[in-house]
């Protein structure tokens, strides 16, 4: 991106490979054939850089027979000399060749008057639908990343007061939602565009459009594990506990748990079928392959879960942790809550949903279950995805000596 916006500044669209991307050659251009090929584009400037090449290419085969066609340097070799010419050299004749009439404008306006996020991001959106002429589908992926993402979690803080931690936050809660590393980075890109139009300039957070998502990794102990499933139970936190005691024995989300229902459960299989998660409030069924999974699960989760069926005070023919009426529970109103008093009884800090489902990760790489299969249980789009995410417990499990390898030879 940074090479594309240096070649549109110096009005050299046309330089600009088809493919979008900028590959490297080993072929290398003698000063001689540079020489005639640029004397030839001097010549021809009513053609393209592209039909001048390929011309080029006819004429010196025509006079060279012999010569094998890998022999000749590729295009893109041509192009990236050129674009050295104009930009380095600030070769003359060349720039006069693919000088625009007016340099590109490559940002958008300020925007002052808007403090909360909501009104911004929903003028932005305006303004794409007016001015920008993006694809249907273009638009109607950015507007659902506006509507049921970025406005519901960033709607909680003015523009100047979201920062960098609150950001990454974000990321780590889409992560949690089973979304894409390329969506977030898409989602990212919107974001520091909104902010750099509306947000005063002092006030603008960096935000990262690419590159790896740094991931938080927060383990439980295996003696903090037993006190936070001892005090859910035995307190009045006692609804709580089998969602606990499900998350950590199956990596689900809190999404996945909370729109669990009965008949997802196979318990001759030993298998929860995971068909659905919850985004601000609602149930949305996955449409991803790999999201949509059969969950092993051991028979100790089997056995509670059917202990908290027949006590549950609530109607439970269709979800399996419903609120008090039966509905989807609210997961920052009621579990969030939940979680932070248990933490502080156990004496640690605040737990995440997250790092009950890392501690399952944990627990599994301990008993050297391999990661493909990991990566299935929960529902991971790759085995990239698992290994990224879970690099430093994979780095963690690795054997100390390769001496077992002694007793082959």
């Amino acid at each position: 991106m940074k090479a594309r916006r240096l070649l549109k500044t110096h009005g050299i669209e046309a330089l600009i490979p088809i493919t979008k991307t900028f590959h490297r050659h080993n072929s290398i251009i003698n000063e001689e054939l540079y020489g005639n090929f640029k004397q030839y584009l001097l010549d021809n400037r009513h053609k393209t850089l592209k039909q001048n090449y390929l011309d080029f290419k006819a004429e010196f085969f025509r006079q060279n027979p012999d010569t094998e066609d890998t022999e000749f340097p590729d295009y893109r070799v041509f192009t990236e000399r050129v674009q050295t010419d104009i930009i380095e050299t600030q070769d003359k004749d060349l720039m006069q060749m693919y000088r625009p009439t007016k340099k590109v404008k490559l940002q958008e306006p300020k925007k002052a008057g808007f403090t909360d996020f909501e009104s911004a991001a929903n003028d932005f959106f305006e303004y794409l639908k007016n001015d920008r002429k993006l694809k249907k589908d273009t638009l109607k992926s950015y507007g659902t990343w506006i509507k049921f993402h970025m406005i519901p979690f960033f709607n909680r803080y003015r523009l100047d007061e979201i920062t960098e931690e609150i950001i990454e936050q974000y990321k780590a809660q889409k992560t949690e939602e089973q979304l894409s590393t390329s969506n977030i980075w898409s989602q990212m890109f919107i974001l520091r565009r909104i902010l750099t139009i509306y947000t005063p300039e002092k006030y603008i957070p960096p935000v990262n459009t690419s590159g790896n998502i740094s991931y938080s990794i927060n383990v439980l102990s295996n003696d903090e594990v037993k006190k936070i499933i001892k005090i859910s139970k035995e307190s009045y936190y006692n609804e709580v506990y089998p969602i606990l005691l499900t998350s950590l024995l199956t990596g689900m989300t809190k999404g996945e748990l909370l729109t669990l229902k009965w008949e997802n459960i196979n318990w001759k299989e030993k298998k929860i079928k995971v068909k659905s998660t919850i985004i601000q409030g609602r149930i949305r069924t996955y449409r991803m392959e790999n999201a949509i999974r059969e969950v092993d699960v051991p028979k100790i989760l089997l056995a509670a879960l059917k202990e908290w069926k027949d006590k549950c005070p609530y109607d439970t023919d269709y979800l399996v942790f419903p609120n008090s009426i039966g509905e989807v529970q609210d997961p920052d109103k009621i579990i969030k809550r939940t979680l932070k008093n248990i933490s502080k009884q156990v004496g640690i800090k605040e737990i995440r949903f997250i790092d009950l489902r890392d501690t399952y990760v944990s627990l599994l790489l301990e008993q050297n279950f391999p990661i493909t299969y990991i990566q299935k249980q929960l529902g991971l789009g790759s085995i990239s995805a698992a290994v990224q995410r879970y690099r430093s417990l994979l780095d963690k499990n690795k054997p100390e000596s390769l001496d077992f390898l002694n007793s082959i030879f």
